[in-house]
């Protein structure tokens, strides 16, 4: 099981998550605004600082969708899934 990186979003078990919320804030207002690319430059920002805080992969995915980049909305919201395992 190596190369298996557990996902959270828990405040409390992640290193960075407060700045990573504060750029996915960010984020949603510029994906809100039309400003896609830098709703996802920010989302991009967000999981760099904080890469097992899971909402950054999603919120990320969800701006290549707004932006018509099925292919990079599917690769996001898999990215978790495809990094996470778990025991059966």
């Amino acid at each position: 099981m190596s190369n298996v990186i557990y996902f959270s979003d828990n405040e409390n078990e992640i290193t960075n998550a407060a700045a990573a919320k504060s750029l996915e804030v960010e984020g949603v207002k510029a994906a809100e605004s039309g400003d896609l690319d830098t709703a996802i430059g920010l989302f991009t920002r967000a999981i760099n600082i904080a890469p097992k805080w899971a909402s950054g992969y999603n919120n990320r995915a969800q701006a290549y969708r707004l932006k018509g980049d099925t292919e990079g909305m599917c690769l996001e919201a898999s990215t978790p899934l495809m990094s996470h395992s778990m025991p059966i």
